[in-house]
């Protein structure tokens, strides 16, 4: 299944500069999802991480990691909706830089889920590259648009 914007938009809740991902590739439920960001040159943190040469920040492509993720677990036609929110960030490794003008592709693979926490397994990728990698551990909660 592919998802565009509005689709991706349907699903997280976040808005504005805080929404990182711009499509949905690939989804298999509870598998396996890859999503995509196309990395623009006007972008908030563009001027100054770092001046004269802006790299796209790590807490940033994990933020997009976190977020790709989301469609693991939320969306699943019968299963209720869920939002993952970060609790734990391991063996996060930054293997390349990210700059402007380029498109990140992050590859999430479920890992293990218990206790209401999921994990994942991530992979950034920037023009075929390993950008970025690690695993994610998320809290499954409400939707993300009402408080509980």
């Amino acid at each position: 299944m592919k998802l565009d914007r509005d689709g991706v938009m349907e699903v997280l809740p976040h808005r504005g500069v805080m929404l990182m991902v711009d499509g949905i590739e690939e989804l298999d439920y509870g598998k396996r999802v890859v999503g995509y960001r196309d990395v623009g040159a006007g972008e908030f943190w563009c001027d100054g991480h770092f001046p004269d040469r802006p790299i796209l920040p790590g807490a940033l492509i994990i933020e997009m990691m976190a977020q790709v993720c989301a469609f693991l677990f939320v969306g699943e036609e019968g299963r209720e909706r869920k939002i993952p929110y970060i609790a734990k960030v391991e063996e996060v490794k930054f293997l390349d830089k990210v700059y402007p003008n380029s498109r990140l592709v992050v590859e999430a693979l479920f890992d293990a889920e218990g206790a209401g926490f999921v994990r994942a397994k991530c992979t950034a990728l920037c023009g075929g590259k390993p950008a970025a990698r690690g695993k994610l551990t998320c809290r499954l909660s409400g939707d993300g648009r009402t408080e509980e």
